[in-house]
């Protein structure tokens, strides 16, 4: 590169501002606490509460425990010991909220909207 071309090329650098790309955030335990039913089967009901609490329900049982959320991983311990980890995510879909695990199961939000 000529020394005038790599003179332009810095005086053009000069000008423009530089930022590093925010990070999305990671959603806290309490973005999820709500009550979400699946919305492909009424039955199937989540809720998590504010204080890392949780319930599962169909009609053929009830589980609960605690939950915590690492990034986008969402982490179940049952009240047996037991650990299930789903990949999470939240989205907007028509005013309502929806919580999506795995990418395959999405639950509408009872409490929530966008």
């Amino acid at each position: 590169m000529s020394p005038e071309a790599l003179r332009e090329v810095n005086a053009f650098f000069s000008t423009v501002m530089l930022a590093e790309c925010p990070v999305p955030p990671v959603p806290p335990a309490s973005a999820i606490s709500d009550r979400w039913r699946n919305v492909k089967n009424s039955n199937e009901l989540f809720e998590f509460t504010d204080r890392g609490l949780y319930s599962y329900e169909t009609p053929s049982g009830r589980s609960t425990g605690t939950f915590r959320v690492q990034t986008n991983r969402l982490i179940l311990t049952d009240s047996g010991g037991r650990v299930a980890s789903f990949t999470f995510r939240l989205r907007c879909s028509i005013n309502n909220i929806h919580l999506e695990l795995d990418g395959e199961r999405i639950y509408e939000g009872t409490y929530g909207r966008c």
